[in-house]
C-alpha cells in the first residue's frame, strides 16, 4: 500500500489486526485542519491519546518523519 488514510484509532487497529503493514512508512502526515468548532486534532483529547499512543507504540522507534499539513 502506498498510501494509508484514517483516524489513529482505526489505523492502530488496522495494525492489530494485520490488515496494515508499517514496516516500510517513510512519511506520517497529520492533518492539522481547524474545525468548526476551531479545534484540531490535537486538541481533542480522546484523539490527541490516540494519536500519540499510536505514535510511540508504532512510529517513533523508525526513521518515518512526521509532517504537519
Amino acid at each position: 500500500m502506498r498510501i494509508g488514510v484514517g483516524t489513529p484509532n482505526r489505523i492502530q487497529k488496522l495494525i492489530q489486526e494485520g490488515a496494515l503493514s508499517i514496516d516500510l512508512v517513510q512519511v506520517i502526515v497529520l492533518d492539522l485542519f481547524v474545525d468548526q468548532k476551531e479545534r484540531t486534532i490535537l486538541e481533542i483529547p480522546e484523539v490527541r491519546k490516540d494519536l500519540f499512543e499510536l505514535l510511540e507504540s508504532n512510529f517513533l522507534k523508525g526513521k518515518a518523519k512526521i509532517c504537519l499539513y
